[in-house]
């Protein structure tokens, strides 16, 4: 059977002869030494969330019949500056160390057999993570921590600082491997590195430089989310799609280069890049994601190539700067809010193919003057233009669309 147990501050969970430690107070302070066993029965695990929120413990000793650290097991436990972890663990679950942000150091034992993705991110003071000798599946150099053969990069300490080369044998950066390291300020990258991870580099909000080689075939969403000092990006030719949110708010990118075998744009790729000017999608391109460019308020010039059928919801949506856009013949179908609140669009040319223009796709253009909506055009949905204030001239290729929704025009220029 199942028996909790209340001490103080643990709480026990007995289950046959295994003892799992379940909570710990709150108010718990200074050093902590768990018991290695309870009631004369190991304690063998050290449950998920069991410690979180204990903001007054100082260190904590995990003894050596502990074989698994469950999931964000010490969660911001913001003033524990040392961790002793028992040399029988096996298992470093997710974010078990989440938001220990005055941990400097960690030493991982010969005995660990796996160390799950983001154990340790969050941890903004530690600059050390070092492997036991002998451990089988991982390694560390230079207090970074690798797979064991060192072909994988899989987590960089938050605390360290300035720039850093990766090593030549690295084939892969893990995902979250760099994630919230604000104190990094450029990294090298070697051209033996094929794979950068979701969210390898997300937060480093001091990073400025960073080289992509060209024998990188994929990164991960989000790797460069947040990255709000990185001032330019090449993307290697041997990418073929830019995944969801990769370079959300990388608010100083001035310039972009999309190769040309890139195919797919995901989901606010280019989301709020607020200091974007000027982007030129290659031909290759066919997808364009939801969002992929919304919000860059700095962008004045985009060209769509004639390869793209659609254009996704609010895809260019508040592109404030955006003065004139050319929706090209291959494009059929025009989504929500795809440009809304383009306040700073003074021309539109819509394709011959374009059957279907989505509520709100053009909402609050405030300086669109005039719009022809070609003969292709059977529907247009509600609120379309509504809100386009100085809209003047509306003209149709051929008869007014079969389905117009409410308000397609409300509010223009008094004028039209």
């Amino acid at each position: 059977g199942v028996n909790e147990v209340n001490a103080d501050p643990l709480t026990y969970e007995v289950v046959g002869d295994t003892v799992t430690i379940k909570d710990c107070k709150e108010t718990a302070s200074g050093a902590l030494v768990i018991p290695a066993t309870y009631d004369g029965k190991p304690v063998t695990s050290i449950g998920s969330w069991a410690f979180w929120k204990c903001t007054n413990l100082t260190s904590v000793t995990i003894p050596d019949s502990a074989t698994s650290i469950g999931n964000f097991t010490f969660h911001s436990c913001s003033d524990l500056t040392s961790v002793t972890i028992g040399n029988s663990v096996l298992n470093i679950m997710a974010g078990a160390f989440f938001r220990c942000g005055s941990l400097t150091s960690v030493t991982i034992p010969d005995s660990v057999t796996n160390i799950d993705i983001g154990a340790f991110v969050g941890c903004s003071s530690l600059t050390s993570i070092e492997v036991g000798k002998n451990n089988a599946e991982y390694s560390s150099e230079d207090e970074v921590l690798f797979s064991k053969n060192k072909t994988e990069l899989i987590q960089f300490p938050a605390g360290k600082n300035g720039h850093y080369t990766i090593p030549d044998n690295v084939t892969s950066i893990a995902d979250t491997a760099f994630y919230d390291c604000s104190r990094l300020t450029s990294v090298t990258i070697p051209d033996s590195v094929t794979t950068i991870g979701g969210g390898a580099f997300e937060g480093c909000n001091n990073l400025t430089s960073v080289t992509i080689p060209n024998s990188v075939t994929s990164i991960g969403g989000t790797a460069f989310y947040d990255c709000s000092r990185l001032a330019s990006m090449t993307i290697p030719n041997s990418v073929t799609s830019i995944e969801d949110w990769t370079f959300f708010r990388c608010s100083s990118l001035k310039s972009v280069t999309i190769p040309d075998n890139v195919t797919s744009i995901g989901d606010w790729a280019f989301g709020a890049c607020v200091s974007l000017t000027s982007v030129s999608i290659p031909d290759s391109v066919t997808s364009i994601g939801d969002y992929a460019f919304a919000a860059c308020g700095s962008l004045r010039s985009v060209s769509i190539p004639d390869s793209v059928t659609s254009i996704s919801e609010g895809a260019f949506g508040r592109c404030s700067s955006l003065t004139s856009v050319t929706i090209p013949d291959s494009v059929t179908s025009i989504g929500y809010r795809a440009f809304g609140y383009c306040s700073g669009l003074t021309s539109v040319t819509i394709g011959n193919s374009v059957t279907s223009i989505g509520e709100k796709a053009f909402y609050g253009c405030s300086s669109l003057t005039s719009v022809t909506i070609p003969d292709s055009v059977f529907s247009i949905y509600n609120s379309a233009f509504e809100d386009c204030t100085s809209l003047k001239r509306i003209t149709f290729g051929g008869d007014a669309p079969f389905f117009l929704g409410a308000n397609v025009f409300s509010n223009v220029s008094g004028n039209a």
